[in-house]
């Protein structure tokens, strides 16, 4: 039998990589996430995997009356996905402050802004938080099946300082010699 065709190729990914596995016609694809070789007992192969881990798979095509085709082997090295940034990173602010939520993966950005915990159902980010009172903000990542770490940041306010009516002593008026 010919050998499987593993899709994406091996290598690094970030948060998690789906991988899909195709193989001769008529043939059973058998594979392993653990390092050993498939057998004729392995897993099936029926719809794409999911690695959000750091994983090596090995798969195998089958067919009855025919050898196993060659063992096909890709390593997926997973690295987390990293917390959203959130700039400025905190700080004290008269009157109020602009602040944006970024990050390097193409996934949304769940945020709060009461000092809980944000999920997939919280806020989207999807533009600057005009912040104009004490806030903490805090943010993850969510790419499904791999979010990221959540981010923290606290935004103090404070108001811009009034100055009290100017006193003129003495009061205006008319007055003889040096005031």
């Amino acid at each position: 039998l010919g050998p499987v065709t593993v899709t994406p190729a091996a290598g690094s990914y970030v948060g998690l990589v789906e991988v899909s596995l195709s193989g001769p016609s008529g043939a059973t694809i058998r594979y392993t996430t653990t390092g050993a070789d498939p057998t004729a007992s392995s897993s099936v192969y029926s719809t794409p995997l999911r690695f959000t881990t750091t994983t090596t798979l090995k798969a195998q095509a089958y067919q009855s009356g025919a050898n196993p085709g060659p063992v096909a082997t890709a390593t997926y090295t997973i690295t987390p996905v990293p917390a959203p940034t959130i700039s400025p990173n905190g700080g004290s602010f008269v009157d109020s402050v602009d602040v944006t939520l970024s990050s390097p993966v193409n996934a949304p950005i769940y945020y709060t802004t009461n000092n809980t915990t944000p999920t997939g159902n919280s806020s989207v980010y999807s533009g600057p938080l005009h912040l104009t009172s004490t806030t903490t903000v805090k943010a993850f990542v969510g790419l499904a099946g791999a979010p990221s770490a959540v981010a923290t940041a606290t935004f103090t306010i404070t108001p811009t300082p009034t100055l009290g009516p100017v006193t003129v002593t003495p009061a205006a008026g008319s007055y003889v010699g040096l005031v």
